[in-house]
């Protein structure tokens, strides 16, 4: 095992108490001049006992980068993590549009006896503030 800093990577869990933000620990269990390779820790006695298993399933994190999968500051990490969530929620919200459009489109298709193979479903508020330029 290389001896590199650990690092950190936050997560959202649901569970029957509600949402929880868990942090998760890495440890490095390799390195080369531009990289840390680190596993999760709990999982770090697997990586000593089966070096195919650690190369399997090892994260590969820059050192320098400013995107990494997880970071040596749990600052950093959290940053990260409140972009992710960002990106995951402007995700939703397209999503959701999407199914809503569709699924009011389908109700006027339910009776039509022509089903077209494209049907045009309009745009919704978000669908519409989209720059498709």
């Amino acid at each position: 095992m290389s001896n590199g800093p650990d690092h950190f990577r936050y997560r959202t869990v649901l569970d029957e108490d509600g949402v929880h933000i868990v942090c998760d620990r890495y440890v490095v269990i390799g390195e080369t001049e531009h990289f840390y390779y680190v596993v999760r820790h709990d999982l770090a006695s697997l990586a000593r006992h089966s070096a195919s298993w650690a190369k399997a399933n090892r994260k590969r994190v820059s050192k320098t980068s400013g995107k990494r999968y997880c970071y040596p500051d749990k600052r950093d990490a959290l940053g990260s993590f409140r972009q992710r969530q960002k990106w995951r929620l402007s995700h939703a919200k397209t999503a959701i549009s999407q199914a809503t459009l569709s699924l009011a489109q389908l109700e006027t298709l339910a009776d039509a006896e022509n089903i077209p193979d494209i049907q045009p479903c309009g745009h919704d508020e978000h669908t519409s503030s989209f720059v498709w330029e």
